[in-house]
């Protein structure tokens, strides 16, 4: 697991896209849940920041452009960005810049 850890970190200093498909699938598999749990802890502060925000006022979850956006345009139209041009943009924010 430390070195699991550390790994991480490394990736995160200095990204680069190793290939996983030597690997047998069961190391895959620990890997995966592995990072569920490295990723657990940080999405427990965040919702809990985000609640505490909310009950302070200070965060309004309920009016927010997104819901306005689904009102304002057709199903067709949030079901074409959602499906299409959701996961292409993903490709290029995320995977791109390990690329170059």
């Amino acid at each position: 697991m430390k070195k699991a850890t550390q790994l991480i970190f490394k990736f995160f200093l200095k990204p680069e896209q190793e290939s996983f498909s030597e690997q047998p699938i069961s190391n895959k598999i620990k890997w995966l849940f592995f990072l569920l749990l490295f990723e657990m802890p940080f999405m427990f502060v965040a919702v809990f920041l985000q609640q505490l925000l909310a009950e302070n006022g200070l965060l309004d979850s309920e009016n927010h452009l997104v819901r306005e956006f689904m009102k304002d345009n057709s199903k067709t139209v949030i079901i074409i960005l959602l499906i299409l041009a959701g996961p292409f943009i993903e490709e290029l924010i995320f995977r791109l810049p390990l690329r170059f």
